[in-house]
């Protein structure tokens, strides 16, 4: 057996499973948000050829991994990137990729592939980065048209930890230098993160750029909520169930992952 698992060619078997989940379930077609990630295998670390580290493609709503490429390790991720969008068909989707996959070429593949992008920015497009965050920082002390900037804020509280999120999305672009190399690029903007734990306090912020307006991308959150909301097996309205999960942080949980997984929160 493990003879004819290792004669298989992974890209082929790959294709056909991609085929299939076209056919049965159609998973790929039509997909809302594609999340992008690299991940080293666990218990891969010990094997004769070192650790096995994939990139996957996951799609958030069906909670179905849509493909993987194996990579040597983090640093070839860029090279498997454009192998795995390659396998998928990006029509109508909003796809998410940490900082790595903040390449031109990138954005550049998944917009002609029918999609939209969300990139994480860091280091490795340094004048980009600092764009975003003269941008953000206008927008945070009101130099920018309100009707160009959005923020929200949001706090979630259970199991012993506080969780804030702040962001702030900006669709002036105008202090983008290298705005018309970014294929479609629409939206700049900031995440800040503070999450408490006990007395332990951590704090996280990411700067992103995207393709889809601030319009869009919230109505896209709002519409993966509500397909949340109408999987729960409560027999409540919608608005019952929406008004729920914002009183209570438990049914807002099994909202998020399932009554099965509540324990996991």
């Amino acid at each position: 057996m493990d003879a004819v698992e290792d004669a298989l060619d992974p890209r082929a078997l790959e294709g056909c499973c991609l085929a299939w989940l076209h056919e049965v379930a159609g998973l790929v077609g039509g997909v809302e948000h594609i999340a992008i990630d690299g991940k080293t295998l666990r218990g891969s670390a010990g094997a004769p050829l070192g650790a096995l580290h994939l990139v996957s493609a996951w799609a958030t709503g069906m909670q179905v991994t849509l493909g993987q490429v194996a990579v040597d390790g983090k640093s070839n991720e860029i090279t498997a990137i454009p192998q795995l969008l390659g396998l998928l068909d990006l029509k109508g989707a909003l796809v998410t990729i940490d900082a790595i996959g903040c390449q031109k070429v990138i954005a550049k593949q998944i917009v002609d592939g029918g999609g939209d992008y969300v990139l994480v920015a860091k280091g490795n497009q340094e004048r980009l980065l600092a764009d975003i965050q003269e941008t953000v920082g206008q927008a945070l002390d009101g130099q920018l048209a309100a009707g160009l900037t959005r923020q929200s804020t949001t706090i979630d509280k259970g199991h012993g930890r506080i969780e804030q999120r702040h962001t702030v999305i900006v669709t002036d672009l105008t202090g983008i230098r290298d705005l018309q190399l970014w294929p479609k690029l629409t939206t700049v903007g900031m995440c800040y993160r503070e999450r408490t734990v006990g007395d332990q306090t951590s704090t996280e912020v990411c700067y992103f750029i995207g393709s889809r307006n601030g319009a869009a991308n919230f109505a896209l959150f709002r519409k993966l909520a509500l397909n949340l909301l109408k999987r729960n097996p409560r027999e409540e309205s919608i608005a019952r169930k929406r008004k729920r999960a914002a009183l209570d942080t438990a049914f807002l949980a099994e909202t998020l992952l399932g009554a099965n997984k509540v324990e996991e929160v």
